[in-house]
């Protein structure tokens, strides 16, 4: 039983940190209004790529 209420622990605690890993990252790289379109562009990218980095931070401090 504890296993299960640990297990279900751990799966709602790691939505509510991507949820929180992804609106930071949208916050950081929102950019500005008058960015080109190859500018927003790349400030997407980037967050794609930082969401990521965070993601693999986070499951690699599990070990």
């Amino acid at each position: 039983m504890d296993r299960m209420i640990t297990m279900i622990v751990r799966r709602a605690i790691n939505q509510i940190l991507n949820r929180g890993i992804d609106a930071g990252v949208r916050r950081m790289t929102r950019g500005r209004p008058d960015a080109t379109p190859e500018q927003q562009a790349q400030l997407r990218q980037g967050g794609d790529r930082a969401r990521q980095a965070f993601r693999l931070l986070r499951r690699f401090g599990r070990f």
